[in-house]
């Protein structure tokens, strides 16, 4: 949306272009404000129990409040539309569900804003270059771009399949080759976020339930394989106009494997050898012509000079710094890989399902982006492809809490509890399967506010239990760490967040226990966290840009400047480097990242590891169908064949039934 606005103001002052921006705006910020008044946690527990006695007075006065906002940042038509014109307005109980409904509409105002401002500057923009399209005119940067867009839209605020649905649309609709009927978007959008404002209301009020159905089998008819192929269509073209433009060839070199392909990662990180890029770089001189450039080796990292598992005190912590896009995921995966390989479980409580849903499947070339990996992998780095053995949880207080269109693996299991704020697992019989290595994943509740519940009694839960089984080998990942520190901590504020990170170094490595987190935010760290992990562990940080006018208090400046502090000064005259490379070499395209460890500074990228990656070209379904018809194996099960329990009883095996099993 930012980028719209700026292309707009310095480029193509259109008043017609300008008023749509106005608007777009306009519909996002009431719809940000609608949101954050309706999934306020005491507004949701009372709709979701309603008061008696004394307290129906409050009861009243609060949702009389939602009622006033829902009005206030709806206006009175679309408000009047919502509560006396809705098909399913008689199912309306308090007013968070006409609140979740305006809130969808205001959304879908934003997005078809949205969508006639890119219409509007394609149209300009191929008018005034006439035979010439929009994929040639972005040329080589446009498959960065298209990766980069896909990434965002997927790890991105939404938790609603649906409305990144509408959001990889509107990509489709800027940037494929060929014109999409400006008619179908806006149905597209009406009915996907329609669907986002019922699943939501949904989770509130069990009468909205068949309406939510009903638009539901009505939004996936639109949502069809045609409708996807035709979404996807503008990735395959620029990545292919993409594909032979790169000034800098990273050439792995190959580890020795005494058979044929190595089993498992031999070693997590490569290296850029020192001579292809340190070079002592003052302030005012220009960049070095062919540093960085042209072939460049990567050199196998000995797993000895990598803090990963840490002895008695010396637990390491891992902090890894990037944008979206940059690579943050596939260095966290190759951690998890090794240190799976050693007999090590990783918990990983709060990375989105589907991205560690394929740890489970060996990497083999089922979609165009699987057969570069798999022809890297396998001819490249002479790795052979693996599956890893994983448990994936769902804690839930009943069924419809839980997102039953999800994928369902043949490793799940569904534990009901009686009150996501209250409640403890039998941790030992949970981790069973994989104690001689593997993933434990907590999944997602179809709630964002009722997912934050559960991870907070999650944590709890797994730090108390931790601190009287120290001596099981366990690592921890979080790929937002602010997410964890907000269910933790209760720590949701810029400012806290870091603080809290810091406290947080602390308590996990007294329970003995691993820990590597991601974060695109510059503000969820300090020196103090610089400082303590980067002796016993490490932190890598990608690509920053310069966004101040004043560069000195950039997000660059201030986390070069803490690196700077914990480096020995052999290694500070590379400070200046690093800042020229930031601004000439795409490094996060080729997902390179600095690392800092034992006052050293060096440039690694990981490993690819054996296991299927997270993938935005095909929807994961279709790559478990495609892996399960290359491997003859079932890994995919029906929702209906997940084994239950229930927390309170002795747990034993899980077995698929229908019937809840006694945990």
């Amino acid at each position: 949306m930012d980028d719209l606005e700026s292309v707009v103001q310095r480029y193509l002052p259109d008043p017609e272009l300008l008023a749509l921006c106005g608007q777009m705006r306009g519909f996002w910020n009431r719809s940000m404000n609608l949101m954050e008044k309706i999934s306020e946690k005491s507004v949701q527990q009372m709709a979701q129990a309603p008061p008696q006695g004394a307290e129906v007075a409050k009861f009243k006065h609060v949702m009389n409040q939602v009622d006033i906002n829902a009005y206030t940042y709806s206006g009175k038509q679309l408000y009047t539309e919502v509560c006396k014109e809705s098909p399913y307005r008689k199912a309306f109980a308090t007013p968070l569900d006409w609140g979740s409904i305006c809130f969808a509409k205001l959304r879908a105002g934003a997005y078809l804003a949205m969508a006639k401002v890119i219409h509007g500057i394609r149209r300009k923009i191929e008018g005034y270059y006439q035979e010439v399209s929009i994929t040639d005119l972005i040329g080589p940067y446009s498959a960065r771009v298209a990766g980069r867009h896909e990434a965002a839209i997927y790890r991105g605020a939404s938790k609603f399949v649906e409305e990144r649905s509408v959001m990889q649309l509107l990509a489709c609709f800027g940037l494929s080759p060929e014109p999409i009927a400006f008619e179908f978007v806006e149905e597209y959008v009406r009915k996907g976020m329609e669907l986002v404002g019922l699943t939501y209301a949904a989770t509130i009020n069990a009468l909205l339930t068949p309406y939510e159905e009903q638009v539901r089998a009505e939004f996936y008819a639109l949502n069809n394989d045609t409708a996807l192929q035709m979404r996807l269509a503008w990735m395959e073209a620029v990545f292919k106009s993409g594909e032979s433009v790169r000034k800098l060839k990273l050439v792995p070199q190959p580890t020795y494997a005494k058979r044929g392909l190595h089993e498992g990662i031999p070693v997590p990180f490569f290296e850029v050898p020192n001579e292809y890029w340190k070079e002592s770089v003052a302030k005012e001189d220009t960049f070095p012509v062919g540093l960085l450039s042209g072939e460049v080796p990567l050199v196998p990292v000995s797993p000895r000079n990598l803090p990963v598992f840490g002895e008695g005190k010396q637990v390491p912590v891992n902090e890894i710094l990037g944008p979206l896009g940059s690579g943050k995921t596939v260095m966290l995966d190759t951690l998890a890989c090794y240190r799976v390989q050693k007999g090590y479980i990783v918990f990983r409580p709060n990375i989105p399902r589907s991205q560690s849903l394929s740890v489970v499947l060996p990497l083999l070339p089922v979609t165009r982006q699987l057969e570069k990996d798999h022809a890297f992998l396998t001819k490249t780095l002479r790795i052979a492809p693996k599956g890893y053995a994983a448990v994936f949880f769902t804690v839930a207080e009943n069924e419809g809490q839980i997102d039953k269109d999800a994928v369902y693996t043949k490793h799940d299991k569904i534990i009901f509890v009686k009150k996501l704020s209250s409640f403890s697992l039998d941790w030992k019989t949970l981790i069973k399967p994989i104690l001689s290595g593997g993933y434990l994943v907590a999944r997602e509740l179809r709630n964002p506010d009722l997912t934050h519940i559960m991870r907070a009694t999650l944590f709890r839960d797994f730090f108390q239990w931790r601190e009287k089984n120290k001596d099981i080998k366990m690592a921890l990942q979080s790929d937002e760490v602010w997410e964890m520190v907000r269910a933790v901590y209760a720590s949701s504020e810029e400012a806290q967040v870091a603080q809290s990170v810091f406290t947080a170094v602390k308590d996990i490595r007294g329970l003995n226990l691993a820990w590597d987190f991601a974060t695109t935010r510059s503000t969820d760290i300090n020196p103090g966290i610089v400082g303590m992990i980067t002796t016993n562990g490490s932190f890598f940080f990608g690509y920053m840009p310069e966004t101040s006018q004043e560069t000195w208090r950039s997000p660059r400046s201030q986390i070069l400047g803490m690196v700077e502090a914990n480096i020995s000064d052999g290694e500070r005259q590379f400070i200046n480097t690093v800042r020229k490379i930031m601004s000439n070499v795409p490094i996060q395209d080729n997902f390179l990242f600095f690392w800092v460890h034992n006052r050293r500074l060096r440039l690694v990228k990981a490993c690819l590891p054996p296991h299927c990656p997270e993938v935005t070209d095909v929807n994961i379904a279709e790559v478990f169908r495609k892996v399960e018809a290359e491997t003859g194996e079932q890994v995919m099960v029906p929702y209906k064949e997940v084994p239950r329990f229930e927390v309170g009883a002795v747990a034993r095996e899980a077995k698929p039934t229908k019937k809840r099993d006694s945990w």
